[in-house]
């Protein structure tokens, strides 16, 4: 059932029933405890079935970090390249990107870790010392996500320029939090022709400027059929062609980590649907 589902969908009925049946075993502990006056076994119960479901969530994380560092996403960077770039260049210059999205989901798995163990142990265990740590590890992560923000954006303008792009915009640090706010821009030309990319969250925008045959494409298997890419790449996405523009959209978790194929498409779509043959490049 849950392979038919697109993947938020899939990321939404995991969450839920991993929160249902996480608290609903603390709950049938706490029902079904001989002495309701220690909680002892309760607390077990809520840092287990914890550990169980934030270690799933980032394991299906890790999952996705591991997936960005393809040969066939090289393949296609190769096939964009305006300019050459070397293969070394690149996997050193995307070494930054990954590496801290692995930082983020280390420092998540570690965090939880010792609030769980916190709470499953209780006042009978080393709590003081254990949320102690915590925090010095929260002032740390301080440090190091601002670290992490400058040298993960500094590594995408890096793997932008041999594509003729330039970052616009990036999202800003919130606070001490660690989050960030804002959207992550890159524009330039292309082969005569304007190119934008916006991304915020799990909404990843391409869009060539220009004038077209309108044309509008959703399925996996069209779309596969235009770039010579799998369908499997497809998934919520949907291409759209106009008298001003091609536009890619694509939702989800992890979206932006398609632009490739994104701009791809959009240039594939705009060759099928242009009006009048492209400009030479100045």
């Amino acid at each position: 059932m849950l392979s038919g589902m697109s993947k938020p969908v899939r990321w939404t009925v995991f969450t839920v029933l991993g929160i249902v049946a996480w608290l609903g075993a603390a709950v049938a502990v706490a029902v079904t405890n001989d002495d309701p006056s220690d909680p002892a076994p309760i607390l077990r119960t809520f840092a287990l079935g914890g550990a169980g479901f934030i270690g799933l969530a980032l394991a299906g994380g890790w999952w996705e970090v591991r997936r960005s560092r393809t040969v066939a996403s090289e393949r296609i960077y190769h096939r964009l390249a305006v300019r050459p770039v070397s293969g070394p260049a690149l996997r050193a210059a995307a070494r930054g990107t990954r590496g801290t999205q692995s930082g983020y989901l280390l420092f998540a798995g570690v965090t939880s870790a010792l609030l769980l163990a916190a709470i499953g142990w209780g006042e009978a265990g080393p709590y003081r010392e254990l949320f102690f740590a915590l925090l010095v590890l929260v002032l740390l992560w301080l440090g190091y996500s601002l670290l992490a923000w400058r040298r993960g954006f500094g590594s995408a303008a890096t793997l932008l320029a041999p594509l003729g792009l330039a970052l616009t915009e990036i999202p800003q640090p919130v606070g001490g939090s660690g989050g960030l706010a804002g959207e992550l821009r890159f524009a330039g030309h292309r082969r005569g022709r304007p190119v934008s990319v916006r991304q915020a969250g799990a909404l990843a925008v391409t869009e060539l400027r220009g004038g077209f045959q309108p044309r509008s494409v959703t399925s996996p298997a069209t779309l596969a059929s235009m770039t010579g890419e799998p369908a499997r790449c497809w998934r919520d996405v949907a291409a759209q062609a106009g008298p001003e523009a091609v536009g890619v959209r694509r939702t989800g978790n992890g979206a932006g980590r398609w632009f490739l194929y994104d701009l791809l498409l959009a240039e594939r779509l705009a060759e099928l649907t242009a009006r009048e043959p492209v400009p030479p490049a100045p």
